[in-house]
């Protein structure tokens, strides 16, 4: 028990003095939304991205499930960039389950603003589209 503890404390105290030193390069995003037709399902985004390595991945959580679905990014398009404001971008990002790629999401920001979030099933072909819930953020994690 005690070699499972020092094997734990050799990797995370690299990882605690990173943070210590304020030079943790990855930053966290993380959105509540709700789909928008039935308002039935809730889902929490976050996204890890890291600007040095130009890495980013995350996952999704649904309201009421334990396990999260990891997503990764597949390809990100760049759109218009109104005066004054900052460009759009549509990413696509696969849903990873059971090792297999299950669904799609594409999603489309501008600045901190979401314009569109929707998502694919690629095993029955249903799609939803969700809109951000800001009431259901509480500055941590979503609240539902």
């Amino acid at each position: 028990m005690n070699h499972i503890r020092l094997a734990l404390a050799a990797l995370l105290l690299p990882l605690s003095a990173l943070a210590a030193s304020g030079d943790a390069p990855v930053s966290v995003d993380y959105r509540c939304l709700t789909e928008s037709s039935a308002q039935s399902i809730r889902l929490e985004w976050r996204v890890f991205s890291d600007p040095n390595s130009n890495w980013s991945g995350g996952y999704v959580r649904y309201k009421g499930a334990s396990r999260v679905i990891t997503i990764v990014p597949v390809k990100t398009e760049v759109g218009d960039k109104p005066e004054g404001r900052p460009w759009e971008y549509t990413t696509t990002w696969a849903e990873i389950v059971d090792g297999r790629i299950a669904g799609q999401y594409v999603v489309t920001t501008q600045g901190a603003n979401i314009y569109g979030f929707d998502y694919k099933n690629l095993r029955n072909g249903k799609q939803y589209s969700f809109s951000q819930d800001i009431a259901s953020d509480d500055g941590k994690k979503c609240s539902w």
